[in-house]
């Protein structure tokens, strides 16, 4: 028997679930529905460096997995011919910090050290920093072959604003609800508040470092990706303008100029402005529900906060398992 899915939601988080979905089991017809599709998802504006951050009071554990799974994932594909179109590159940069921190991801990045006297020589704002090598995808491009993956494997797409899960109910057998920020209306979730991230999109193409400051009232970071480089960046919580501000833009650009002086009079791209969808806990669990009579298995994978791109893996592979345990069977030779 074919089992009907709905994923709601194109962006990260749902796109590459039901990827995954087609990819692991069989017997399975897959839909996405989505308001929005990239270029225009929070996922677009997203730095897409992979880093835990912004996931409130998640259980650190279920970070550190989902994270090092979507780590390896990322790496495969870095050492993979597809590594440029997908943007996917190896950064090492710079970690600064005013206050003492232990990652509990520093196993998980390569090399991560202590700066040496001289290097924090450079730095004479931060007084704890190190230097690392992590991963950074540019989602607009990553999304752009998920969806083509998705399509190939014979999966719909519709576009539609949904008001109610009620709407899909009668269609569907099993509705994953990636709707991120969305649930707030979608679902009334009222613990879903936006972090409100603006950044600019710069021509520098002598920054082949990353810099991430933290510790500090405003972040500052530089990522150095395919075809621009990254400067950022505002945390504004509870804030819903999508609207670029030009207070933040001034900050941005003085704030990183401070850390990288070259900075200073570069040639601006764009700017964008994103809404990480944040909840004091991710949200990754299923429950059941009965519509005209029929029951409907229900599995929410959202709140990812500023994580989307750096647990998007380990998450969709939990959202597999879950259908699989209400009885989709394994493609052959897949696994979780």
């Amino acid at each position: 028997m074919v089992r009907k899915i709905c994923v709601l939601g194109a962006g990260i988080i749902g796109l590459y679930s039901a990827v995954r979905i087609l990819e692991d089991l069989q017997n399975v017809d897959v839909t996405v529905i989505a308001e929005k599709f990239s270029p225009n998802n929070t996922s677009d504006v997203a730095a897409g460096f992979w880093i835990p951050h912004k996931m409130g009071s998640t259980n650190i554990s279920l970070i550190k997995r989902w994270g090092d799974e979507t780590f390896q994932y990322l790496l495969n594909l870095h050492e993979s011919p597809m590594a440029s179109e997908l943007g996917i590159q190896l950064v090492s940069g710079y970690h600064l910090n005013s206050r003492q921190v232990n990652p509990f991801w520093k196993d998980t990045v390569f090399n991560l050290r202590d700066l040496t006297p001289e290097e924090n020589k450079l730095f004479p704002n931060y007084t704890n920093n190190r230097f690392f090598t992590s991963i950074i995808v540019c989602g607009t491009l990553y999304l752009k072959w998920l969806m083509g993956r998705f399509i190939s494997l014979g999966g719909k797409v519709k576009s539609k604003k949904l008001e109610s899960l009620s709407e899909v109910m009668a269609d569907f057998d099993i509705v994953v609800n990636c709707c991120g920020l969305g649930n707030y209306h979608l679902i009334n979730d009222r613990q879903m508040t936006p972090i409100r991230g603006q950044v600019i999109r710069v021509n520098a193409p002598w920054i082949k470092h990353f810099y991430v400051a933290s510790g500090v009232d405003k972040p500052v970071y530089i990522f150095p990706s395919k075809n621009y480089v990254v400067l950022g960046g505002t945390s504004q919580e509870g804030n819903w303008d999508t609207t670029p501000n030009e207070e933040d833009q001034r900050h941005i650009l003085d704030s990183c100029a401070q850390v990288v002086p070259s900075l200073k009079n570069v040639e601006i791209l764009e700017t964008r402005v994103g809404l990480r969808p944040f909840r004091k806990e991710t949200r990754l669990d299923q429950e059941t529900v009965t519509f005209n009579g029929r029951t409907i298995q229900v599995i929410n994978n959202y709140g990812h906060g500023g994580c989307g791109l750096t647990t998007f893996v380990g998450c969709a592979k939990d959202v597999v398992a879950m259908i699989r345990g209400a009885g989709v069977a394994p493609r052959y030779g897949a696994k979780l």
